[in-house]
């Protein structure tokens, strides 16, 4: 009898131990996930808490053993779901420890939505297969833009996304650089991760541009910028909003999408299971309408007035879309470059192929990251020279 409860109270003392190591390895992975805002160690931290009280606390086994299976099956699908995934969303990662991932590598600012912290910011992607798609480094100005030539003025404001910033490029990478070091135009990059012509054009009236006589204001944009202008994308959440009514193009608050900027909000974005449930929705934050389009023009309008009463000449260069991408709306590139190049001084479609979907595979960073490669900068800024050589603008 004495032996039998020397076993029981070795057993206990175990089970003990076991569930205490269990509670420390979930807190851990609990501040991992928190810090890496990953999805799939929450989910194992939630597993290892509701297993360790399962283990622990036999009066509420019974809640913690239906929590703890739910968790499980959620992390068993979140590392299988990859599989069903598109494969630009189910095989990369950002780069665990660099600063783009942050939660400081934004900075919120009232009625715009938000601006990059200044310094010196490292960003790195990688395939599952721990394949380096790019690992690079942004240098962020004061002013929360991106610091890829160094003036104190400058002939042209260029205005973008993603695209114009440079993402996973260098700061001697960027559309910005080449203009200035090939063809001598001192240019401000206005472009961030995720901004529309709204931001651009709510710049603008704040007077972020120039009123110099000559100066050029420059628009890299694509049919896609109209879902941003139009708050139908997360990102956009905070950011200007626009309006049409009445014949004329109102400022109205910001937009509110119902992803609010929280943490958790970063971290369940991140989730395989989210992405499957969108792609298996077919979520309209990638469904381009006609009211996104007419909406969209019009900012542009209203940009080539500001810049008539700043002395300043607009030039779009414009990237067309996937036919797929305007198959909702009346428009398609050729009817939209008529429509853009009408509105501006000049227009330059800077494509460089005829349909998005035979762009060649050097004017991207890489198979599944299609930003902008060096190379596609420098060709975009040779013909950007281009234009404004023959108009005489430079």
């Amino acid at each position: 009898m004495n032996l039998l409860k020397r076993i029981m109270k070795s057993v206990m003392n175990l089970i003990n131990k076991i569930s205490i190591i269990i509670f420390i390895g979930g807190s851990v992975l609990l501040l991992f996930s928190w810090n890496l805002r990953s999805f799939q160690l929450l989910l194992i931290a939630i597993v290892l808490f509701t297993l360790g009280v399962a283990i622990k606390f036999q009066k509420i086994r019974v809640l913690a053993i239906p929590i703890f299976s739910i968790g499980l099956m959620l992390t068993i699908a979140e590392y299988l779901i990859p599989s069903f995934l598109q494969p630009n969303q189910a095989l990369v990662t950002y780069a665990p420890g660099s600063s783009y991932t942050s939660g400081n590598y934004y900075q919120r600012i009232p009625k715009f939505g938000y601006r990059l912290s200044p310094g010196i910011h490292t960003s790195g992607k990688l395939t599952k297969s721990g394949e380096t798609i790019y690992d690079v480094v942004y240098t962020i100005g004061p002013d929360g833009y991106r610091k890829d030539v160094v003036s104190e003025s400058y002939d042209a404001f260029i205005y973008g996304g993603s695209y114009v910033f440079g993402e996973g490029l260098n700061d001697n990478e960027t559309l910005s650089y080449f203009l200035n070091k090939n063809h001598g135009i001192s240019t401000k990059n206005l472009g961030v991760h995720g901004y529309g012509l709204h931001q651009a054009l709510y710049n603008i009236q704040q007077g972020v541009t120039s009123s110099k006589p000559g100066s050029i204001n420059i628009l890299v944009t694509a049919p896609w910028h109209s879902l941003r202008s139009s708050c139908k994308k997360p990102y956009s959440n905070g950011t200007p909003r626009y309006i049409f009514q009445t014949g004329s193009l109102k400022h109205k608050g910001v937009c509110n999408y119902n992803d609010q900027d929280s943490l958790w909000t970063k971290i369940i974005s991140k989730s395989n299971i989210m992405q499957l449930i969108k792609q298996a929705t077919d979520n309209n934050d990638n469904t381009i309408t006609d009211d996104d389009m007419k909406l969209y023009i019009e900012i542009i309008k209203e940009i080539k007035s500001l810049s008539v009463k700043n002395n300043a000449l607009l030039i779009i260069a414009y990237i067309g879309a996937a036919d797929e991408r305007l198959s909702n709306t009346k428009w398609t590139n050729e009817s939209l470059i008529i429509e853009l190049a009408d509105i501006a001084d000049n227009l330059v479609d800077v494509s460089l192929s005829d349909k998005r979907e035979n762009l060649d595979q050097k004017f991207y960073i890489h198979e599944l990251d299609q930003h902008p490669s060096a190379l596609a900068n420098e060709h975009r800024a040779e013909l950007l020279h281009k234009i404004l050589i023959n108009d005489n603008l430079k």
